[in-house]
């Protein structure tokens, strides 16, 4: 549908939103889950104590109704408790709703503006939906806490984004990465159980293995082993290869294990014998007083086994593992893993993209150092694609590919395909001359994108058609 604007159409932003409803969506059914479960226990208890209080009342006697009438305080009050809890899930699921009318009637009034060809008001919606992806992006990436929900709260656009989501996911990473915290994440992982055991994850394992070796980290072998056998060992049939290291991580580490302590080795390039493994990952002396407990050890500590260890008592791990947990948090609200501002600013990008853009000082030849040096005298880029913010977006992007384009007076191709206006390139290769810039005979010319001289007898003159 043509409008005033040359963009997309509405499905086309709804494609790409589609989170904006997936989430809410998602929560509807889970709060509409809970609701259904709360009824069927509360509905239980109730019943059971009506059933006390008919066989109390039914013996018609004095004791008995003290005791019910006891009883039926006590009903009132669950029941009480049942209607508040009742309207918390009600008031929950009206709240959800409204959150995806306001996003349909946002997006309603994309279209509105379309079908009136309103350029004003177009501009408007895309300024609001600017500020949208803003806003969506200082959440997922907050440089100040909760900076994205006062912005969006400013611009009167809060209920168009999901921020107690995406603060929940920002809430759990930083735990990972920041505090080494698992609680938050095993919490979400028995909240949401059902959901990784149908998909298969491995994010549980992953979890509880991450739990275990820090047990091992701190000594505390009595617990890791617990952890073990109670966390681990059902996932024997899936993860065999990772129990087998992880037992002979603990293996390895009791042998070793003495209360000497002194710490030498701080640098893992150092590594190179099993007694400085031992030194950089425990932090103490590797006790050589007992040969049989070394012997042991260089069954267990092969340079091949030192290296797994290595990689497992890395702090990496946990930035792996919030990985691992995103993708799953992503997956089951439906939200992108690339933020929709850098969507969208890439699909921009192309159009503006040419084969100018992006060169480095290092592609230049020695020669023509001062040829760079001058551009950046006299030049001025304010091309958006070669500015240092958006260059590593634009980089493995397409260039751009005009329908509509403006010809040369006199289009000449040089041998490296490269078009340019005949005269203009002959002033230019003229005013390199006689900036003393270029070194150029009578007859050459200078490409200024491959910075490649080439002869005037090597134009090809084009005829556009």
């Amino acid at each position: 549908m043509a409008t005033l604007i040359n963009e997309p159409d509405t499905d086309f932003h709804l494609q790409l939103n589609e989170q904006s409803f997936h989430i809410p969506y998602e929560l509807l059914t889970r709060n509409f889950k809970l609701l259904n479960e709360l009824i069927e226990r509360e509905s239980s208890l109730l019943n059971k104590k009506f059933h006390e209080l008919n066989s109390l009342l039914s013996k018609n006697a004095i004791s008995h109704d003290k005791i019910a009438i006891t009883k039926l305080n006590s009903i009132i009050k669950s029941i009480d408790l049942f209607e508040a809890k009742l309207n918390d899930k009600i008031t929950r699921e009206s709240e959800l709703l409204n959150r995806i009318k306001l996003r349909i009637n946002f997006f309603q009034d994309l279209q509105t503006f379309k079908d009136n060809h309103d350029t004003n008001k177009l501009i408007d919606w895309y300024q609001k939906y600017s500020n949208l992806l803003i806003g969506e992006y200082l959440t997922r990436f907050p440089i100040i806490e909760k900076s994205g929900k006062r912005f969006l709260t400013e611009q009167n656009l809060q209920n168009l984004l999901d921020f107690d989501i995406l603060e929940k996911a920002n809430y759990i990473s930083n735990a990972l990465v920041n505090s080494h915290d698992l609680q938050p994440l095993i919490a979400w992982i028995d909240e949401n159980n059902n959901y990784l055991n149908k998909r298969k994850s491995i994010l549980e394992f992953k979890a509880r293995f991450q739990e275990y070796l820090e047990l091992l980290k701190l000594n505390d072998h009595k617990n890791a082993i617990r952890s073990l056998q109670r966390n681990l060992l059902p996932f024997m049939n899936t993860n065999f290869d990772d129990l087998k290291i992880a037992c002979g991580l603990l293996v390895f580490m009791e042998n070793c294990s003495n209360d000497t302590p002194n710490t030498i080795i701080t640098n893992h390039d150092n590594i190179d014998t099993r007694e400085k493994a031992y030194e950089y990952f425990f932090h103490k002396r590797l006790d050589l007083s007992m040969n049989t407990d070394i012997n042991k050890m260089k069954s267990l500590s092969n340079s091949e086994n030192l290296d797994r260890y290595r990689e497992l008592l890395d702090d990496h791990r946990w930035t792996i593992l919030k990985d691992t947990f995103l993708d799953e948090y992503y997956s089951l609200y439906g939200i992108s893993k690339n933020d929709p501002l850098l969507i969208y600013i890439s699909l921009g990008i192309p159009t503006l993209k040419t084969k100018a853009c992006l060169q480095s000082d290092n592609s230049i030849p020695s020669e023509y150092n001062i040829l760079q040096k001058h551009n950046k005298n006299y030049l001025k880029n304010s091309c958006p694609v070669c500015n240092d913010s958006f260059a590593p977006i634009a980089e493995n992007l397409p260039f751009a590919h005009h329908t509509e384009s403006k010809l040369f007076e006199n289009p000449v191709m040089l041998p490296n395909g490269n078009v340019y206006d005949s005269n203009k390139l002959k002033e230019m290769s003229h005013l390199l001359i006689v900036e003393k810039i270029a070194n150029l005979k009578d007859n050459e010319i200078f490409d200024p994108i491959s910075k490649t001289v080439f002869k005037e007898s090597d134009f090809v003159t084009m005829y556009p058609t």
